[in-house]
């Protein structure tokens, strides 16, 4: 990964970010620790700005966690009905998951966003409980 970002550099924690936050198993902590030390020139010949970093890094957040929201919103229980037993997920998950939203809503995603693993996954049951896109926008970027 670090020879990714050394090379590609911005296009890399871009969509690295992305994808960290489409539900993609990669740590944000990593993607993010590798971009910082190339900023503070830790590689020779590699040098990103820290700025920029910080923004992109933030702007693949949450455009992967819009890409996992609207998988959630879109696909919804028939995706978990034909794929759920692949990724362990039953309906009786999504239940649950869902009556935490209609709870807690907003809350949820700003929580679930500083808890490791649950911020990777945090969008799919936003989406299936059809929380307000500009809502979940603001809570993912807060």
């Amino acid at each position: 990964m670090s020879q990714f970002i050394a090379h590609y550099g911005y296009v890399a924690v871009f969509l690295l970010m992305v994808a960290e936050s489409a539900c993609v198993p990669i740590p944000s902590e990593l993607i993010m620790l590798l971009a910082g030390a190339l900023a503070g020139g830790a590689v020779a010949g590699a040098h990103l700005g820290l700025v920029t970093v910080i923004v992109l890094g933030a702007l693949g957040n949450v455009a992967g966690s819009y890409l996992a929201w609207a998988v959630g919103r879109h696909a919804g229980r028939p995706a978990i009905r034909r794929w759920g037993r692949y990724v362990l997920l039953t309906e009786r998950d999504v239940d649950r998951a869902q009556r935490w939203f209609e709870r807690h809503g907003t809350w949820s995603v700003l929580v679930g966003r500083v808890v490791p693993v649950v911020r990777t996954f945090i969008s799919l049951p936003a989406g299936l409980a059809t929380m307000r896109p500009l809502r979940f926008g603001v809570a993912t970027a807060v």
